[in-house]
């Protein structure tokens, strides 16, 4: 099958579509400035890679409420799902703009991928560029630290390989979407149920084999899942079941999940909620592969196609029942949106020929008009540089206010009270320094003498620096403008 010509429109089409997000905010794509945004997880990641970089790891401890890792000082996120982009920090420079240029990147490779896999006609490039473009969404998480562009880039791929796979079968094939899956299950565990994709492109004679090597992939990828939680990464507090070890009762559980649904429908009414566009592209991808499923059954009988479209709505669903069962509704949400974009390319890129394909058409009719409703304010916030003038004053000045003590974890981390003080000053501490974020609720449940880090950011006469200032800390610095100071503990005698 020959390509189209116009094929390299969709593998520009996401870095010009963060190009355009900024024009239209009166700026250009290398004027973003990741501490003037307000994501807080890619403050932990951009962090961490730093840290990563500048010495091997963070020499004091990331976590939450004095929480650490068993072995090393990483927190909660696999130092594994920082790779892809510590790489890249390692040979060309790590600064605030080189996760944005490492998305575009990502994306746009990807994107190439595909197009060398799947050989699309100009018809085809034409439905994955209007699938691309009535999510902005992406283009938002591409202008940021966060991982969600590495992730989409990824599944992307994966796509490009099952429309490859769709169109002549081989081993090598299979083999490539078992690696695929792997690599995204590394910083998005959820995606090991798409291990068993193989089995739809393998011979039936060898459909075994690939079963079998499908499940020790699943089993191995659970276990290195387990062993580098348990070991290398921090206790994170948000998990719905947190703080409990003991086995719910049936009883128990269903009530957990009646309330997490709850929560969902209510995600899903509030039109100014970011969190709700991710269930509402759930709710149509999976209205689309039930559709779909159904016209290729009645045009064709059972079939491969049929098959994929019940296997991933499945995936989808299991997902999702997982993050109601396991999680929080509030910070899933991103995980169900990035969920969902594998049945939303698969539609895209595998049943453009079906003769009803009006039906994703409407889809996409009704993710343009949620979009603006939805998911406004996240994308209307993209971090330029003059919103934070005195930035590298700020940045200078911190970087004499605390020291590095190799080998003591503990002498180089900083308690951070996030509900005093905005978490984006984080990106202007030194490298060497861990964070553990905490509220009010910890020192009041803390004794002076129990408390490990050495140094507490928070906002002059909050309730952490008045507990801190009884106990004999000192404020060693003082940022009126900004509202914040640092406070070291005394040294030990």
């Amino acid at each position: 099958m020959k390509r189209s010509k116009f094929s390299f429109v969709f593998i520009i089409l996401f870095p010009l579509l963060a190009i355009m997000l900024c024009l239209l905010n009166g700026h250009g794509i290398w004027e973003v400035y990741l501490p003037a945004g307000w994501i807080s997880d890619e403050v932990s990641y951009y962090k961490q890679i730093e840290g990563m970089l500048d010495y091997g790891m963070p020499q004091g401890f990331w976590g939450y409420y004095e929480s650490t890792a068993r072995v090393g000082t990483f927190g909660p996120w696999s130092f594994l799902a920082f790779l892809p982009y510590a790489i890249p920090g390692f040979l060309f420079g790590w600064n605030f703009f080189m996760p944005i240029l490492c998305n575009c990147l990502f994306l746009a490779g990807a994107c190439a991928a595909y197009v060398w896999l799947a050989k699309p006609s100009t018809k085809e490039v034409l439905w994955m560029v209007a699938g691309g473009g009535v999510l902005p969404l992406i283009s938002r998480y591409e202008l940021s630290a966060m991982l969600e562009a590495y992730v989409i880039a990824l599944i992307i791929l994966l796509i490009g390989l099952i429309k490859s796979s769709l169109q002549h079968r081989s081993n090598k094939k299979c083999m490539a979407i078992l690696i695929c899956v792997f690599l995204l299950s590394i910083p998005r565990p959820y995606f090991v149920v798409l291990l068993f994709l193989p089995l739809f492109f393998s011979e039936s004679k060898k459909r075994i084999k690939w079963f079998l090597l499908s499940f020790v992939l699943l089993f191995l990828t659970v276990m290195i899942y387990t062993f580098v939680k348990e070991w290398f990464c921090a206790d994170y507090v948000t998990s719905a079941l947190a703080g409990d070890n003991t086995i719910p009762s049936l009883v128990e559980l269903i009530k957990h999940v009646l309330a997490q649904l709850q929560t969902v429908f209510y995600l899903l009414r509030q039109g100014g909620a970011m969190y709700g566009y991710g269930y509402l592209l759930m709710l149509v991808v999976l209205i689309s592969l039930f559709l779909s499923a159904y016209i290729s059954y009645k045009e064709g009988g059972v079939s491969v196609i049929l098959c994929l479209h019940l296997y991933i709505a499945g995936a989808i669903l299991a997902i999702f029942a997982s993050i109601l069962i396991l999680y929080d509704p509030y910070a899933g949400a991103r995980h169900i949106f990035q969920a969902s974009l594998v049945g939303w390319w698969f539609i895209m890129a595998c049943t453009v020929k079906t003769a009803k394909s009006r039906i994703f058409s409407i889809a996409a009719g009704i993710m343009v008009f949620f979009l603006y409703w939805s998911s406004r304010g996240f994308l209307y916030k993209i971090p330029f540089r003059n919103t934070v003038p005195d930035a590298e004053i700020l940045q200078t000045e911190l970087a004499g206010v605390v020291s590095c003590e190799a080998g003591e974890p503990w002498r180089n981390t900083l308690l951070f009270d996030r509900l005093s003080v905005d978490y984006n000053l984080v990106y202007y501490l030194p490298s060497f320094l861990g964070i553990q974020l905490v509220a009010e609720d910890f020192f009041e449940e803390k004794m002076p003498d129990s408390i490990k880090s050495t140094y507490l950011m928070t906002a002059e006469g909050s309730v952490s620096a008045e507990y801190v200032k009884d106990a004999g800390w000192n404020k060693i610095y003082y940022n009126e403008e900004r509202g914040f100071c640092i406070y070291q503990r005394p040294a030990e005698e």
